[in-house]
């Protein structure tokens, strides 16, 4: 969670991959409309799709840079608790290596083969995120009733997600999102990983309402990054007029946000 180089190729990975799928959702909706001699998705569509990716992208970066930031003061708070707590030391210790587990370096070609390199690294995914669970679960066992127990569960979750374990990750984004008094950056990224999950279930109408929950956290700090994802889920349930007028508001608010930050700039 540290913010840093892998930390920016693991957003960008998502990032691109996000992409990829709206357009194969998009693609394929097309299809099917052509298919019954109706139109295909509505221009606003076709003539936004650049501006909507260019949006998230931008967003979703800066939703990455907040997951750096927010991670460090938090695992800088344990810290400094350390010199009055115990018990905050030790699960700060015990977090931030489970933290450094799940953004390893994923060894392939030539850097499977640099010996020079101690960093600690995988072969792939699936073997990374099988020692991050692990270390998250350690986590969660010895400081249950600790603040980095809820970064743990998450942390946790995300492993499952990424192991295939969808039913398991479910539940567990599940009560860590219906946590009282929950920090607002887990509980989004709880909500977030929960649409994931869904999506990756083919879940499309649960999924779309997660993501509509999460864009309604923190006075709709993650709104746009929830329209997106909302967008993709109708558009997965061949519903693009609805897509495209998520897509349509989206885009007008970006640039009313422009429009405004540029008066405010020319003031």
């Amino acid at each position: 969670m540290a913010e840093n180089e892998q930390e920016q190729g693991v957003g960008d990975t998502r990032t691109s991959a996000a992409g990829r799928l709206a357009a194969k959702r998009a693609a394929k909706a097309a299809a099917k409309a052509a298919a019954r001699g109706a139109s295909a998705l509505p221009d606003v569509v076709a003539e936004n799709v650049d501006a909507v990716q260019t949006l998230y992208d931008r967003n979703a970066r800066m939703l990455w840079v907040a997951i750096g930031t927010v991670s460090i003061g938090a695992i800088a708070w344990f810290s400094i608790s350390s010199y009055v707590n115990k018990q905050s030391r030790e699960s700060a210790q015990l977090l931030s290596a489970a933290v450094d587990t799940a953004v390893a370096r994923i060894t392939t070609g030539d850097d499977a083969a640099d010996d020079e390199d101690t960093s600690e690294s995988y072969p792939t995914a699936n073997a990374r995120a099988e020692k991050a669970r692990g270390g998250f679960r350690s986590v969660v066992a010895r400081f249950s009733d600790t603040a980095a127990a809820n970064w743990a569960l998450l942390g946790e979750a995300n492993a499952l997600r990424t192991l295939g374990k969808f039913s398991d990750a479910e539940r567990q984004y599940q009560v860590l999102a219906a946590k009282p008094n929950l920090e607002p950056f887990v509980q989004i990224r709880a909500l977030e990983g929960l649409g994931f999950t869904l999506e990756a279930q083919s879940k499309f109408a649960a999924a779309e309402g997660r993501f509509a929950d999460a864009g309604k956290l923190d006075n709709g700090s993650y709104k746009t990054v929830g329209d997106y994802h909302r967008a993709r889920m109708l558009a997965a349930q061949n519903e693009p007029k609805k897509a495209a007028d998520v897509l349509e508001s989206l885009i007008k608010a970006e640039r009313a946000t422009q429009t405004r930050l540029t008066e405010q700039v020319r003031a």
